[in-house]
């Protein structure tokens, strides 16, 4: 058993889609397309839809930039390397590899693509 697109929906100005005409009981999964230079809290969420409303909520955080600055008396500060890492709760630090991309301003349409259970 697995998913069947529905379709892809776009947010409006304040973030929101309204999808109607989908069927009580039937479980959706709905994949957020991040935006570039955000990382998701959670790009993939999965719904049983119940009588009433149903919301799912997607929440993404701008990815910032450490600058680091090589200051030497003698003026070498060409070719150092430096190792970053970060520190995850309950394991320690660990070794953070960072995409390399350019944060811009938060798009207010992002896509999300709508799966129904299938089999």
């Amino acid at each position: 058993m697995g998913y069947c697109r529905i379709g892809t929906y776009t947010t409006d100005s304040s973030g929101k889609i309204s999808i109607p005409n989908l069927t009580v009981g039937t479980q959706y999964r709905v994949t957020e397309t991040v935006p570039e230079g955000y990382e998701a809290e959670a790009q993939s969420q999965e719904i049983t839809l119940q009588a009433g409303t149903n919301t799912l909520t997607f929440v993404n955080h701008r990815l910032l930039a450490l600058e680091i600055l090589k200051t030497s008396d003698d003026g070498k500060v060409s070719g150092i390397s430096f190792t970053v890492e970060r520190l995850v709760s309950g394991s320690g630090y660990q070794n953070w590899e960072p995409t390399l991309q350019t944060a811009t301003a938060k798009s207010p349409s992002r896509a999300f693509p709508l799966e129904q259970r299938c089999g």
